[in-house]
């Protein structure tokens, strides 16, 4: 953790200040994401002192008015909106509002999708309906009342894995990626890879939800991952945005492949082949970087190696829409990681 900035004697003016671990806990399996003023909301991870059903530590890191780092801690804000203390889970904004969805609450799976408005700074559970182009009737959601009609919260553990490969159901998924993608007026949340607690297998399929404006319903829609794509599953990866291409990089992709490198048009609704020259391959040989979109570029940065050894380098990737092909723009080793 970064040390608290205490206010300064010589200037009287209150600052805010990071706080110290035994406030906030180790966060570990916290989720990070950026909001549209530039500050960082956490939310999620198992602090140090609190049991497994604990609600869900959320804060938002921003700049001061006079400078200075400023820590907000919005906790009782999940506690209002019942969202627990999740791992595994993934976290993203489409600028109006933050979501949240799946991961684990100790050893209870959730395949509950939160909704947090920016704006009002409440949260409220989004009711997934499953789009079934065979023609079946989805089975309903599994509840902790057991009444269909009820919010799909925590899973409760044991349930029939047998029955649950067959049914429609909305996954629970974890150690998955999540971008947002608005097209056409369309807010559509993509989830790829990942392992589904209630098949217990790892996830081969890309998951696409389109949130309704409301943010009250939300339509799911699962495609197969087949052709280019990761056939066997992926975990421990990251996902990222560029126009209509969604890059899947690095992760555990159970096949050994080379590059590690996917590319998903969301248009077209297919995996296309993405070219990698030989030289960027050890690139992508990581797990658990973060990779965000600048403009045409793709900021790579971090992850652990194969041996579990953090890594410090800064890698700037520019794919080609028509080609798929991978450029190197810059990379850059990092003089030193902030611990925090």
């Amino acid at each position: 953790m970064l040390e608290a900035i205490r206010r300064q004697s010589r200037d009287d003016m209150p600052q805010w200040t990071l706080q110290s671990e035994a406030d906030m806990g180790a966060l570990g399996g916290a989720q990070a994401c950026e909001l549209p003023d530039g500050s960082v909301a956490l939310l999620g991870g198992e602090p140090q002192g609190r049991n497994s059903r604990s609600v869900a530590p959320f804060f938002v890191v921003g700049r001061g008015a006079h400078g200075g780092i400023v820590l907000e801690d919005r906790t009782n804000e999940a506690a209002q909106g019942g969202v627990p203390a999740l791992q595994g889970h993934s976290l993203t904004c489409d600028g109006e509002y933050l979501y949240v969805f799946g991961g684990r609450c100790g050893m209870e799976p959730s395949n509950t999708l939160y909704a947090y408005s920016i704006a009002d700074r409440k949260f409220k559970i989004v009711q997934i309906e499953i789009s079934d182009s065979a023609g079946r009737s989805p089975s309903p959601p599994v509840t902790t009342s057991g009444s269909s009609q009820s919010p799909v919260r925590l899973l409760r553990l044991p349930f029939s894995r047998a029955s649950s490969r067959n049914a429609l159901s909305v996954p629970a998924l974890q150690q998955h990626a999540c971008v947002v993608w608005e097209h056409r007026g369309r807010i559509e949340l993509i989830f790829v890879g990942g392992r589904d607690a209630l098949s217990g297998r790892i996830s081969k399929m890309v998951h696409i939800l389109t949130v309704h404006k409301s943010r009250e319903t939300a339509v799911l829609r699962s495609i197969p991952v087949a052709g280019n794509g990761p056939t066997k599953g992926i975990t421990d990866h990251v996902c990222a945005c560029v126009g209509c291409l969604c890059l899947v990089a690095c992760g555990n992709d159970r096949r050994n492949s080379s590059s590690r490198l996917y590319c998903f048009d969301l248009l077209a609704t297919r995996w296309i082949r993405v070219s990698l020259p030989e030289d960027l391959r050890h690139v992508t040989h990581r797990e658990s970087p973060t990779l965000t979109p600048v403009g045409n570029n793709l900021i790579l940065f971090g992850g652990f190696s194969k041996k579990r050894e953090p890594l410090d380098d800064v890698h700037i990737l520019r794919v080609a829409h028509e080609s798929g092909e991978v450029k190197e723009v810059r990379n850059r080793r990092c003089a030193r990681v902030l611990d925090c």
